[in-house]
């Protein structure tokens, strides 16, 4: 059986176990829970933004006339008395709607395939 060389194996272990500067890749420090968890959070906020934002500005371009276009087209134009109200039933339909469209978007929302147990 032949001799290995002592100092060539042991050379090769020591360059075998050293990684090179090249090898090296940066770590990233978010794991997908955390990535998924993030998404989520910033859905939460854009919707609750639209929630605050929308049957305000609803409410705000019914009072101020902006909206007669759309209320010659279905309900007819409201006498000025009666705008307010008009345009606080357009408000929560507005909310409505908003509320529909986040529980559309978390139900579809697929974090099953993001996230595995660890």
């Amino acid at each position: 059986m032949p001799k290995k060389d002592v100092k060539a194996q042991a050379a090769s272990t020591s360059k075998d176990a050293a990684p090179k500067s090249q090898d090296l890749k940066p770590v990233d420090l978010r794991t997908k829970r955390d990535k998924t968890q993030l998404k989520s959070l910033l859905k939460l906020a854009f919707f609750s933004a639209l929630m605050f934002c929308a049957p305000f500005a609803v409410f705000t371009a019914s009072a101020y006339t902006y909206l007669d276009p759309l209320y010659e087209v279905t309900i007819g134009i409201p006498s000025p008395d009666k705008r307010a109200t008009v345009g606080g039933i357009f408000a929560v339909i507005v909310a409505n709607i908003v509320v529909a469209l986040f529980v559309l978007t978390a139900f579809n929302d697929n974090d099953s395939q993001d996230v595995k147990e660890e």
